[in-house]
C-alpha cells in the first residue's frame, strides 16, 4: 500500500491518504505500508521509525519526502540518514 501523509494536499491517484501521524504509524505497525510519502508533519513518523529501528527489526517502507519547507526537509533527511546508520550498524 502506498500511504500519502499530508493534512493539506490531496493524495495522488493510487495513494491512500493518511490525515494524521497516529493513523500512519498504525498502518506501518500493521505492515500495510510499502511506500510512504510525507509532508512536513512526517518528521514525527520518522522519529518513531528511528526508535523502532533502533530497538527492533522493523521492515521499513520506502520513504519519500514531499515537503516544500526547507527546514522540515532537512530535519527529515537527517532522521532518514540516522535510520540508515542504525540499520548498517545492526547488519554489521
Amino acid at each position: 500500500m502506498k500511504i500519502w501523509l499530508d493534512d493539506e494536499r490531496s493524495a495522488p491517484k493510487g495513494w491512500i491518504r493518511s490525515y494524521s501521524v497516529a493513523d500512519t504509524i498504525a498502518q506501518i505497525r500493521a505492515g500495510a505500508a510499502a511506500t510512504l510519502r510525507t509532508g512536513e508533519e512526517g518528521w514525527h513518523v520518522l522519529r518513531w521509525l528511528e526508535e523502532e529501528v533502533f530497538h527492533y527489526d522493523l521492515e521499513l517502507p520506502v520513504i519519500y519526502i514531499h515537503t516544500s519547507n526547507p527546514v522540515a526537509r532537512q530535519r527529515m533527511e537527517s532522521i532518514l540518514k540516522s535510520i540508515q546508520r542504525i540499520q548498517e550498524q545492526k547488519s554489521s
